[in-house]
């Protein structure tokens, strides 16, 4: 009786020190795993920017009249650029906001001037509004191509 509950604990006390190393390694790689990421994110911040006038800065080369051209980048999984994402949400404002700056704003969340600053291509449209934008279209019914 004495030894084969001392070969249980034996089994149990080497069980109980098997799982603590495997949450050990565990842990040891989710920490390497997010460290990675989080240098990935800084790499990529650094590489794009928002200036003071809330333009996107780039790494890439300033086009001849020494801004950058936001129209080449891709928004979303689906390939939008920008011309696409400001046709959107003028399409979204038109048919469930009565073309209303203001209701639009207050659906997305955003500031006014935000809104007219996109009309006037002042500013970029950038992904969470795009996102925000389908979402919309969505709940109101309007009809958007390639959705």
């Amino acid at each position: 009786m004495r030894k084969s509950a001392l070969a249980l604990t034996t089994v149990g006390v080497g069980a109980g020190v098997l799982y603590a190393m495997g949450r050990g390694r565990a842990k040891r790689k989710l920490s390497q795993e997010i460290e990675e990421n989080t240098s990935r994110k800084d790499d990529q911040a650094a590489s794009t920017e928002t200036n003071s006038t809330g333009k996107v800065a780039s790494m890439a080369p300033p086009n001849d009249e020494g801004t950058f051209n936001t129209d080449d980048f891709e928004l979303d999984d689906r390939g939008t650029d920008q011309q696409e994402a400001l046709g959107l949400i003028e399409k979204i404002k038109a048919e469930a906001f009565q073309s209303s700056d203001e209701k639009l704003a207050l659906a997305l969340g955003r500031p006014v001037d935000e809104i007219q600053a996109w009309s006037r291509g002042e500013q970029t449209v950038d992904s969470d509004v795009l996102m925000k934008a389908r979402g919309l279209a969505l709940e109101r019914g309007v009809n958007i191509p390639g959705d």
